[in-house]
Order: C-alpha cells, then structure tokens, then sequence
C-alpha cells in the first residue's frame, strides 16, 4: 500500500483549496463513470447468458457464470472506489486501505473477467449473439477498470495505479532505500 499521508483531506502541493477541490471532483466523475461502465458490464453479461443456447452444454453455461461474476465483482470494486472518493472530511485509514484493496483487486478480477469471457465466447462459437454481448462485457470491464479500478484514494497529482506508475514509485523506493543504506 502506498505509503503517502493522507490523514489530511486530499490537497495540492501549495495547499490551493480551488486547485484541490477540482482535482477531486475529476477523479469523482472518473469513479462514477467507472462505476456506470461496470454496471453496463453486468447487464450486457446477464444479456449474454440469457441468450446463450442451452444445447451447448456445461462448460459454455459455466464460464458465462463466470464471465457474469467476474462483472459483477468489479462492479462492486467501483462502487468501493466511489465511496471511498466520495466521503467528505478526512482521509482515514481505513478508506485508504479500502482503496488501495480494491485497487489490487480489480487487476485480477480483469484477468478473470477476460479469460472467462473469452472461453465462453469460443464455446458459444464467435458468430453467436452471446459472443457479441460477451465481447461488450469485456470491453465494459477494462473501461470499468480502467476508469475507476486503477483510481485508488491517493494525494493530489499523483499517478493512478497503472502498472507502469507502480514500477515508477518502486523504483524510486529502491533508489531511496539503497542511498539511505549507503549513507
């Protein structure tokens, strides 16, 4: 978990409240539309396995189930994100960690989201209905994930959870840690 203070309400570098307050309301409106993109999510995978044909077995049913799961668990991932962004007061630590797990959380739930949706496709055969909305549900996923998942609660002007923003910072720890071992 990122170890910057956030025990202070979220503010700039040079405590402007009007630059502070704008930045806040941005990553709000990303979380929201994250959120809004999850649950689009979940209703194109509920699509999808309502028009699957039943003649195709088990194997296809199951990773739509879970296709729909994987949906449904990001959703809830942004809903953690957007309450954690929209609390007022405060940043406790509590809310950090909330963020911070969820964070973590939604790369696998994409990863599960992908393969799943990507297997019941095939098995439902690239032509159907069901492949189509599930190719939705994917790409409402990584919007989801994207949008709201990588947004954990965090100082202003700092980079979102990107893979390559957490190589940034672990790399400057490294650096930091081999220069204090040094002195």
């Amino acid at each position: 978990m990122p170890d910057d203070d956030l025990t202070s309400p979220v503010v700039s570098d040079t405590g402007d409240a009007g630059e502070s307050s704008a930045w806040v309301r941005t990553q709000r409106r990303l979380v929201q539309s994250g959120l809004f993109a999850a649950t689009l999510g979940v209703v194109f995978a509920f699509g999808a396995l309502a028009v699957l044909p039943s003649l195709l077995g088990s194997r296809a049913q199951s990773w739509a189930v879970v296709t729909l799961v994987a949906a449904g668990l990001m959703l809830v991932l942004c809903g953690i994100q957007v309450v954690a962004w929209r609390a007022d007061g405060p940043v406790t630590g509590g809310r950090k960690r909330m963020s911070w797990t969820a964070h973590v959380l939604s790369y696998a739930v994409t990863l599960l989201a992908l393969i799943a949706g990507l297997s019941a496709s095939s098995a439902a055969g690239l032509g159907s209905i069901s492949a189509g909305l599930w190719a939705f549900t994917l790409l409402l996923v990584l919007v989801a994930q994207v949008t709201a998942g990588v947004q954990y609660l965090r100082p202003i002007g700092q980079a979102p959870g990107t893979v390559p923003a957490h190589l940034r910072r672990l790399r400057a720890w490294i650096r930091a840690s081999q220069t204090r071992e040094d002195a």
